[in-house]
């Protein structure tokens, strides 16, 4: 075997030797692409391929989750401007579930600077849209200002409007909160929440407003929604609550029909709060 080998290598030696000068330095220059070419061919292979994790956040977001990513020493690059960032595609799903646990990103998106580079042209959808999405992230903004609340995300449904009011459909709003602490939110706070996102929108009342933290549990009960009443049972509560959003809805729909058979559709809006 070390015969042959030493064979092998001799006469590879005498057809080196053979070889003109310009051909030895041609063919090392080939191996030597040839070998580079490799290495750039196994790089690429083994090198993690990216995804998007978050996009349009804030400086302070972008700060937060880059300190975090490198704290776990997670590779990752940023986009558009600083408010992109990229990690590897199998560890995506993971780290959206491990930022949210910690309340990040903690803005909701962007909210009326939405309009200030609006593109010219719009559609009426699309200005609907984006007045939805801005609505929805100043809400949540405001919300996140109460020290309990850690992320606030508050999604609406704004049907069309009806030129039959009684076929009309109630908007309705839904708010999903990542508190802190254990302490729960007390009652006015929780009256304060849903008061503040149903007068945000024309025509949404308390009763369509649902509350739930991130578990899943509804805060916006009927018992935590009613006046507190020394006097009154909780059975009284309830009914009279009951009772006061029936009037509220009936005087409202009866007075909104009254104004647009006088004035014309969308030409007046109602709003009713009986005592």
């Amino acid at each position: 075997m070390s015969d042959a080998f030493k064979e092998n290598a001799s006469r590879l030696r005498e057809r080196w030797d053979q070889l003109s000068g310009q051909r030895q330095k041609t063919l090392v220059l080939l191996a030597l692409i040839s070998v580079v070419a490799a290495l750039g061919i196994l790089a690429w292979a083994f090198q993690p391929r990216y995804s998007r994790l978050y996009s349009q956040l804030s400086v302070e977001d972008a700060g937060a989750i880059v300190e975090r990513l490198k704290s776990e020493k997670i590779p990752y690059r940023i986009s558009e401007g600083g408010s992109a960032i990229e990690v590897p595609s199998e560890q995506v799903h993971e780290l959206k579930m491990k930022m949210a646990t910690e309340g990040l990103p903690k803005s909701s998106g962007p909210g009326w600077e939405l309009f200030d580079k609006s593109p010219f042209g719009m559609t009426e959808f699309t200005q609907k849209l984006n007045f939805q999405r801005a609505l929805q992230a100043e809400l949540a903004k405001t919300i996140m200002q109460l020290s309990q609340v850690e992320q606030a995300r508050v999604h609406l449904t704004i049907p069309e409007q009806s030129l039959y009011q009684e076929d009309a459909d109630e908007p309705t709003a839904s708010v999903v909160l990542h508190l802190s602490g254990t302490k729960p939110l007390a009652k006015t706070e929780i009256r304060g929440i849903v008061h503040l996102v149903s007068s945000a929108v024309v025509g949404l009342t308390p009763e369509n407003v649902t509350l739930i933290d991130a578990r899943g549990n509804i805060l916006s009960t009927e018992e935590a929604m009613a006046d507190e009443d020394p006097d009154a049972t909780p059975d009284q509560a309830e009914t009279q609550l009951k009772i006061q959003a029936q009037i509220e809805r009936k005087v409202q729909r009866e007075i909104q029909s009254m104004l647009d058979r006088a004035l014309g559709p969308e030409q007046a809006v109602v709003r009713v709060r009986a005592q």
